[in-house]
């Protein structure tokens, strides 16, 4: 078996290795990568039949999707279902117009909303479904969208995980009303700001315009604060010093010398940034960047591969997804049996390993806390389960071939400990 053998022993990882490079270009390990050109032909395609289309760029993508709920006349006494699983920058800008967040359970095949509970928490006031695609995992588009048609609801894909994964081979943020996304920190193309909204239904795509216009530009020090923390971030960060950078960026961000990935003010539930466009540098360096989402997606879906393969072997806990879905992972989610002991591990192995969402609504974790985004704690309970025992593996492009075998034999360690849930 697979967890006794060394990383060189394994058959599965000595056939995908070979395959993958140690720096960002493309592999051929598999071959259903999608190309730039089939991403862009792909929201072509949808914008003819969903007509008009707009998109608009934001200085992040929670200015974005609140400029989005905006536009469709979101507010006071409306209410967004949004999943349970997911991080506080989704609830904010929803608080931000005035609305209720209403979260949703989990599917725990998918991390993302399991339609089947979508009805409970439906209302007369209910407007829109907020979609989150989880890690890169579409979410059961076939299903969502057959519920918001009967309601007559708008459903907004929150993209910020993904940006080649599709469903049906159509590409996820071509399916709903409107979609955001983010290249902040920790996202598919990291440019340190950022965000996209795109509205393909008339009525509120003028709406969105009229927002767009009214938006600035954000100011020179504010420009210049995120180059330098991208800088840093090119530079520095690498999985082998995962640990004590992560360590070095809270601390920095306590005495607020970097901005921190919630400031204050949004953990109390508002927002930031709102009312800031794109910068404009920050724009063409975007529309350089998706020319190689290509080379970014097929490098991703080598990695998961060799992760699959190896667990399966393991009989591990992880996604198994029916022929509609097709993911370019963010992370590869992996259940483990304790949490705590394995981030230890990994630490002290020196091995990049994701510990978010560390709660129902990352990062808040007491009921008070959760309260203030309009979650109740148990209400949820996959979610809250999942947040217990899930870790996330790296597939970014700053890892190679070594980082991988090393990322394998934590996973074979982990499973001579008993420490993975079984399948």
């Amino acid at each position: 078996m697979c967890p006794k053998q060394t990383s060189q022993q394994c058959p599965s990882l000595r056939k995908s290795l070979p395959g993958l490079r140690a720096k960002r270009g493309a592999t051929n390990v598999v071959s259903r990568a999608r190309s730039a050109s089939r991403y862009f032909k792909a929201v072509k395609d949808a914008s003819k039949v969903m007509q008009p289309e707009v998109t608009r760029y934001f200085f992040r993508g929670r200015v974005a999707q609140e400029s989005i709920l905006r536009a469709m006349n979101i507010g006071m006494g409306d209410e967004v279902i949004v999943q349970a699983f997911t991080c506080i920058a989704t609830p904010i800008p929803i608080l931000a117009v005035g609305a209720k967040p209403v979260f949703v359970d989990v599917d725990a095949r998918t991390y993302n909303l399991d339609p089947a509970k979508l009805d409970a928490v439906t209302t007369r006031n209910t407007k829109a479904i907020m979609v989150q695609h989880t890690f890169g995992i579409p979410a059961d588009m076939d299903r969502v969208l057959a519920f918001a048609a009967k309601h007559n609801l708008a459903v907004i894909e929150d993209c910020c995980h993904t940006l080649a994964s599709s469903f049906r081979g159509q590409i996820v943020g071509t399916l709903g009303d409107a979609m955001f996304s983010s290249h902040r920190w920790g996202k598919p193309l990291v440019l340190g700001a950022g965000g996209r909204a795109t509205i393909r239904r008339a009525e509120y795509s003028n709406q969105l315009l009229k927002l767009y216009e009214k938006a600035q530009p954000p100011g020179t020090l504010a420009v210049l604060q995120v180059l330098a923390e991208y800088v840093t971030y090119e530079l520095l960060l690498r999985p082998s010093t995962f640990w004590w950078q992560r360590d070095l960026f809270r601390l920095l961000s306590r005495w607020h010398l970097v901005k921190p990935t919630f400031t204050r003010k949004e953990v109390g539930g508002r927002m930031t940034d709102a009312g800031w466009r794109m910068p404009a540098l920050h724009e063409r360096w975007l529309a350089s960047r998706l020319k190689r989402l290509d080379e970014n997606s097929e490098f991703r879906r080598s990695v998961a591969n060799i992760y699959g393969a190896v667990l399966r072997e393991m009989n591990a806990h992880i996604c198994e997804l029916d022929e509609r879905y097709d993911p370019v992972f963010l992370r590869y989610p992996l259940l483990v049996r304790s949490k705590d002991r394995v981030l230890q591990l990994a630490r002290k192995r020196a091995v990049e390993l994701g510990d978010w969402y560390i709660s129902a609504v990352h990062p808040m974790h007491s009921p008070a806390e959760l309260r203030t985004m309009g979650y109740e704690a148990k209400s949820c309970p996959v979610a809250e389960m999942i947040a217990d025992h899930v870790v996330t593996l790296p597939i970014h492009s700053k890892i190679n071939s070594k980082q991988v075998r090393r990322t394998v034999d934590l996973l074979k360690e982990l499973a001579t400990r008993d420490l993975l849930r079984a399948a």
